[in-house]
C-alpha cells in the first residue's frame, strides 16, 4: 500500500485519548511553562527562502507532534510552545526537534523532507531541551532535490496501470531510510518523484496489489539511481520481473473448495535449517487457491493448518479439514520430519496440484481418570467402518510399553500424570493422526468386601476372618475389637490382635467381637471394611 504520514496522526490522536483519562487539570499544572521555537528554512546553495514549507515541531520523549507551521514569504517560521489543556505531548522539559518540509502528499516539493540535524530518520534526529520563557533558533538549511519521471512496465511486457513507487536513500550507519509518501502510478504507466535527497545512493521501488487470478509472483523491484546532484532530472523507465511461485488447490471430498485453509511454509536459505516465516498469515483464498511467492536457490515445506478462517477470513464448516503437509506431484505428509522438500531452481510456477481433504480426524476416550480403570479410545467418524487403526498410549507423552490396544487399565504409575492416545490409520479423505489426552490421574478405589467372621464363639476356641473378594494384589491386614463384657457399649481394640485368626480368652467370655479389614494397594485410595458383631462369647 502506498505509504503516509497517518501514523503519526494517529499516534497523536491516541495520546489526546491517553490524556482525556487523567483529567484537564492535572495537564494544565503540569505544562504551565512556555517557550518559542522559530528560524528560517533556505536554499543551500542560493539562501534564497523556501517558502509555503511545513515545520512541524516533534516532542521525541512523547514521539507526538507538538505544533506545525509554514514558512512565510522570507522563509521564516514560528511555533510557539504554549501548553493547551488538550495538548497529547509531554512538557517543556522534555526532547524535542524538527522536521522541515513535511510532506502530507507525495512528491509535495522540489525539497527533501528533512529532520533537524540534515538527516531522513526520526531516529537520527538532532535534538534539544526548552525551558519556560526560552526561544531556540532552529533555522536549517535544504538542499535542491533531484527529479526523476518514467514508466513502468510490467513482467508479462504490458505497461502498468497502478501500483506504487517509492524511494529510499542510503543511510550512512547502514540501511535506507524512506523519503517522502510513495507516488502512485498512472493508468498510461508514467510516474513522476522531486525533492529526492542528494545526500546518497537513492533507490527506487515498485508494488502493486497481490493479484490471485494470477498464478505468478512479481519480484519486489528495486533500481538504484546513484546519487543524483541537486536539481537534476532523471528519466528511469522501470521494468518488473517475475519471481517463482508455488501454487495448489484445495477442495473437500465433495469436491468444494477449502476457503480460507491456514498454510505455513517453511523456506531454507544455504545451509541452514527451515525456518518460520516473518510476516502472514498465509493460506487459500475465497476459490480454495493457495500461491506462495518463493526465492530461487532456496527450498521449501509447506503444511495445511486448519485454524477455521481465523485471520484469513469466515468459513461456515465447523469441523477443520485435517492437517497435512504437501508437495509436488501430490505428495502428502503427516510430519515435518517426512515432508516433502519443494526445490526452487527456476521462475517458472511450481504447480502442486489439487489436494483433497477431509475432515480432522478425531479421537474420543471413555472410561474414569483413576487408577484401576481401564480407558478405551474410539475413534467416531472415521470411516468405511472396520478401518485398520494402531495405537500408543503415552504417560506423560512417553509411550508407555506394551500399551497400543485401543483400551489400558490404568496402573499405580499413571497416578498424578497425564495420559494421553494417539490414534493413527489410512482412511478416504482422512489418513493421519489424532490424538486425545486425559486430565491427571486420580487414585483408584479399591474393590471392598463386608468380611465374615467364621468359628464358634467359646473361649479357646478360633475365630476367622473371611475377607472375600478385594481388588488383585491390595495388601490386608486386621484388627479385632471387643464390646464388653457387662453393659458397655464401647468398642475397644484388642492389643495385639492383628492377624486374620484371632483366639477366644477368657476376658472375651460374655462380650461381642468384630474385626476391621484394611487394604492397602499402592496408586489407590486405603479402604476399610468391619465386620457384622458376633454371638456373645460363652
Amino acid at each position: 500500500m502506498p505509504r503516509t504520514r497517518l501514523s503519526r496522526l494517529l499516534t497523536s490522536l491516541v495520546a489526546v485519548a491517553g490524556l482525556l483519562t487523567i483529567g484537564v487539570t492535572g495537564a494544565t499544572t503540569a505544562q504551565a511553562a512556555t517557550a518559542t521555537v522559530h528560524g528560517y528554512l533556505t536554499d543551500k546553495s542560493t539562501h534564497a527562502p523556501i517558502v509555503g514549507a511545513y515545520i512541524q515541531l516533534e516532542d521525541m520523549t512523547t514521539g507526538v507532534y507538538v505544533r506545525t507551521a509554514t514558512t512565510e514569504s522570507d522563509g521564516s517560521f514560528t511555533l510557539e510552545v504554549a501548553p493547551r489543556a488538550d495538548d497529547p505531548w509531554g512538557s517543556i522539559g522534555d526532547r524535542f526537534s524538527v522536521l522541515y518540509n513535511y510532506c502530507l502528499e507525495a512528491s509535495c516539493s522540489d525539497y527533501p523532507e528533512e529532520w533537524l540535524g540534515g538527516v531522513h530518520r526520526q531516529d537520527d534526529a538532532q535534538t534539544f531541551t526548552l525551558t519556560a520563557g526560552a526561544s531556540y533558533d532552529a533555522s536549517h538549511q535544504l538542499a535542491r532535490g533531484a527529479a526523476v519521471h518514467g514508466t513502468v512496465t510490467l513482467a508479462d511486457g504490458h505497461t502498468a496501470t497502478g501500483g506504487w513507487v517509492y524511494a529510499e536513500v542510503a543511510r550512512a550507519g547502514g540501511g535506507t531510510d524512506s523519503i517522502n509518501p510513495s507516488v502512485s502510478v498512472a493508468a498510461d504507466g508514467a510516474y513522476s518523484i522531486r525533492g529526492l535527497p542528494t545526500s546518497g545512493t537513492v533507490t527506487l521501488s515498485y508494488s502493486r496489489p497481490w493479484d490471485d487470478a494470477d498464478p505468478r509472483c512479481y519480484a519486489y523491484m528495486q533500481t538504484s539511481l546513484g546519487t543524483l546532484a541537486s536539481g537534476s532530472t532523471t528519466a528511469k523507465d522501470l521494468a518488473e520481473k517475475y519471481q517463482p511461485s508455488i501454487v495448489a488447490r484445495v477442495v473437500d471430498q465433495a469436491g468444494r473448495p477449502v476457503d480460507h485453509l491456514g498454510a505455513i511454509p517453511l523456506t531454507k536459505r544455504g545451509s541452514g535449517g527451515f525456518e518460520a516465516p516473518q510476516a502472514g498469515p498465509f493460506g487459500t483464498n475465497s476459490a480454495g487457491v493457495y500461491k506462495q511467492c518463493a526465492t530461487v536457490g532456496t527450498q521449501m515445506k509447506i503444511a495445511f493448518v486448519d485454524f477455521l478462517g481465523a485471520d484469513m477470513g469466515p468459513v461456515k464448516r465447523t469441523v477443520p479439514v485435517r492437517s497435512t503437509w504437501v508437495g509436488t506431484g501430490g505428495a502428502q505428509a503427516s510430519s515435518e520430519a517426512d515432508a516433502p522438500v519443494i526445490s526452487i531452481t527456476s521462475t517458472n510456477v511450481i504447480d502442486l496440484g489439487t489436494f483433497v481433504l477431509g475432515p480432522q480426524a478425531t479421537v474420543k476416550v471413555s472410561g474414569t481418570a483413576k487408577v484401576g480403570s481401564t480407558l478405551t479410545a474410539s475413534t467416531p467418524g472415521w470411516a468405511p467402518a472396520g478401518v485398520a487403526a494402531s495405537y500408543r498410549w503415552t504417560r506423560n507423552d512417553i509411550p508407555i510399553a506394551g500399551a497400543t490396544k485401543a483400551s489400558y487399565t490404568l496402573v499405580a504409575a499413571d497416578r498424578g500424570k497425564r495420559i494421553a492416545v494417539v490414534v493413527s490409520g489410512a482412511i478416504p479423505g482422512a489418513r493421519g493422526s489424532a490424538a486425545v489426552t486425559t486430565a491427571a490421574v486420580k487414585k483408584g478405589t479399591l474393590t471392598t468386601k463386608v468380611p465374615k467372621v467364621k468359628g464358634k464363639t467359646k473361649v479357646g476356641k478360633k475365630l476367622k476372618a473371611k475377607p472375600r473378594s478385594w481388588t488383585t494384589g491390595t495388601k490386608l491386614s486386621y484388627q479385632w475389637f471387643r464390646q464388653g463384657p457387662g453393659k458397655s457399649k464401647k468398642w475397644k481394640k484388642i492389643k495385639g490382635a492383628k492377624k486374620a485368626a484371632y483366639k477366644l480368652r477368657k476376658a472375651d467370655r460374655k462380650a461381642r467381637l468384630r474385626v476391621k479389614v484394611i487394604g492397602k494397594k499402592s496408586g489407590y485410595t486405603k479402604a476399610t471394611r468391619t465386620s457384622a458383631r458376633t454371638a456373645k462369647v460363652r
